[in-house]
């Protein structure tokens, strides 16, 4: 538990790789990362209390339940910003916007868990086709560490310390379900 409580200056290139391989993972499953939202802990009211972690953390399970009422899976990657001079801790996410449910009643509910009376709490945008997610990923990226910058092809950026996971990606798409449906996929192929 130490481990996870500690304080960051960048995202990690295990970090980078695990985000870019879910991502890409999620487009071949046909959840597509298509739109963005950007939280502000400091003017977030919710969900719940305890600290922007305790609250990202029973979001990102809320959201996962209420899709999954629709018959949709919550597909995301995400990035934890401390702005500058870390004085605000802010989140970056890419997720798959599922073309049944409108953009406008994902950002209401989500409007809705956070509470806040300020509009800048919650930012949502669509990420327009084709290819569209390499750009937004890069800028959500910017908090890589300098060194590796230049290789990843980002523009890197001081985020702050930001203590706990700096970043990360939604269960379905992550490392675990990607060997998984590979496995399936492959043996479906012997089968065959």
């Amino acid at each position: 538990m130490a481990n996870f409580l500690k304080a960051t200056p960048f995202i990690s290139k295990k970090q980078v790789d695990s985000l870019l391989a879910a991502t890409n993972h999620a487009g071949h499953y046909g959840m597509p990362i298509n739109a963005t939202a950007t939280i502000h802990w400091a003017v977030a009211g919710g969900p719940g209390g305890g600290t922007w972690r305790d609250r990202q953390k029973r979001l990102f399970v809320n959201v996962r339940h209420w899709l999954a009422r629709r018959n949709t899976e919550w597909a995301s990657c995400w990035a934890v910003e401390a702005g500058q001079l870390g004085k605000e801790v802010h989140t970056h996410i890419g997720f798959h916007h599922p073309p049944h449910i409108s953009l406008a009643d994902i950002e209401a509910y989500l409007r809705g868990q956070l509470g806040g009376v300020e509009d800048r709490v919650l930012v949502v945008k669509p990420v327009g086709p084709p290819h569209y997610f390499p750009g937004w990923r890069r800028y959500m990226l910017k908090g890589l560490n300098p060194e590796l910058g230049n290789s990843y092809g980002i523009k890197v950026e001081s985020q702050g310390l930001v203590t706990g996971k700096r970043c990360g990606v939604s269960r379905n798409i992550d490392a675990a379900a990607r060997v998984k449906r590979m496995t399936a996929s492959l043996e479906a192929e012997v089968a065959a």
